[in-house]
């Protein structure tokens, strides 16, 4: 969508109550971080710029002026090995780093273990510690590939409230169908928000739908 199209987007959704935008990826281009200031420094509501475990993607953020910072990092096996080609401990070390820096800058701060239902257990609740130490404000659990079912995302999400002290957020993916159901199922087990977007719009069968997960 053009830089317009955003503002007025972020302007209704902003009308709407709603808890946070997420505004999109300061360091990507120089529109997108134009777009994510001015959201940033039009709405009430709390703007969230996203960032890889990255330095330049933090530091961008930082620089956009938005009051939530949400960095992330894959956790599962499959990622870390095919497209990351790091180590678990590596992997770990950069989402601590990240979110000390983010944390550091005053913004709140959530972070994405990416895959989560396809990350092993031990290593998610390891990760999930290593940032709660360094006092991260959100967990989000992502369903990633959209594979989890209703009753053990629920479980999943009791485990991670275990493990942290920060809020529960959960981020659900359609593609067997049950985006909505685990979105839900997710604040039932715990999680305190969920990410939604409208229409269900998002990558591959796409996201919760709003409207759905509103009514």
């Amino acid at each position: 969508s053009t830089t317009e199209e955003k503002r007025e987007i972020a302007a209704a959704l902003d009308d709407l109550g709603v808890s946070v935008i997420e505004a999109g990826f300061p360091v990507n281009s120089d529109a997108e971080f134009e777009a994510v200031s001015d959201i940033a420094e039009s709405t009430d509501t709390t703007v969230c710029g996203l960032a890889r475990v990255v330095e330049k993607d933090i530091q961008a953020a930082i620089d956009s002026g938005v009051g939530m910072i949400h960095t992330f990092v894959s956790t599962s096996y499959v990622q870390i090995e095919d497209s990351m080609h790091a180590t678990r401990e590596e992997v770990k070390q950069r989402a601590v780093e990240a979110v000390e820096m983010a944390t550091e800058s005053g913004a709140e701060v959530m972070f994405s273990p990416i895959d989560a239902t396809r990350t092993e257990e031990s290593f998610l609740v390891e990760v999930i510690e290593a940032v709660d130490e360094v006092g991260v404000d959100w967990i989000n659990i992502p369903d990633t590939c959209g594979v989890a079912t209703p009753q053990r995302f629920g479980d999943l999400i009791g485990v991670v409230a275990d493990h942290t002290d920060a809020g529960i957020d959960v981020h659900t993916h359609d593609d067997f169908g049950l985006a909505g159901a685990n979105a839900l199922a997710g604040v039932e087990g715990g999680a305190h928000q969920a990410q939604v977007s409208v229409n269900g719009i998002g990558e591959r069968a796409g996201n919760a739908a709003f409207e759905e997960v509103v009514m």
